[in-house]
């Protein structure tokens, strides 16, 4: 089997066991999961403790056994050099190796990890700030199903805080129209969608206890 058929197997197949060397010339083997980067290299994820990595440091001659899932079947023998990848320049690496396996959540996990060591070694200022933003609201666009979560909430204190009794019409012509704060709230917070409820109420003004010369906002509205 010639190497790029053996690349199509692990592509495939990705139980293996890994064998490598101990100090004394004797076997060590380790059940890993491999997969294949974009230059056809064979990639296995470990920790920097494991007996495997500290034979590989000593001597990086390595050799793999790829079955199949069910054990019986078509399987492969490749060998080659490791080159051994340490934290944190692994981050990319690792999370490049979970998508290739099919396991977004670790990928995404990685991902995020290297968002956040960026965010605290490089970024100063406003783009740090975007960064916890984002790392909180939608965990760097890996977790959008928080943008959900988020928006109930700031739709839900808009409800407490737009209550009815807080509210009156823009105008008289619309005093009849019945009031809802949380159609109010989603047009506040997403004001693209265009609902036109925060064009028509807002909160009253109330007088200052302090100056009869003018008045102030007891709240104010966001849009944009």
């Amino acid at each position: 089997m010639d190497l790029d058929d053996a690349r199509g197997v692990i592509r495939e197949q990705h139980r293996a066991v890994l064998a490598t060397t101990r100090d004394d010339g004797t076997p060590q083997m380790s059940p890993v999961l491999v997969a294949v980067d974009d230059e056809g290299c064979a990639l296995v994820s470990t920790r920097e403790t494991a007996v495997k990595t500290r034979n590989l440091r000593r001597d990086p001659r390595s050799w793999l056994c790829v079955l199949p899932d069910g054990f019986f079947g078509r399987w492969v023998q490749v060998e080659g050099h490791a080159e051994i990848i340490s934290l944190p320049e692994a981050m990319d690496g690792l999370e490049d190796y979970y998508r290739r396996l099919g396991y977004p959540g670790q990928a995404n996990m990685f991902f995020r990890a290297q968002k956040q060591r960026e965010r605290e070694e490089v970024l100063t200022g406003f783009p740090r700030a975007w960064s916890y933003f984002l790392d909180w609201f939608v965990g760097y666009g890996r977790s959008p199903q928080r943008a959900i979560f988020w928006s109930v909430a700031i739709v839900g204190i808009g409800c407490l805080v737009f209550r009815p009794k807080h509210m009156e019409p823009q105008n008289s012509e619309h005093s009849a129209r019945k009031y809802s704060a949380f159609w109010y709230s989603v047009d506040v917070y997403v004001p693209i969608i265009k609902l036109h409820d925060a064009e028509i109420w807002k909160p009253p003004l109330v007088r200052s206890s302090s100056s009869a010369r003018g008045q102030i906002p007891l709240y104010r509205t966001m849009s944009g």
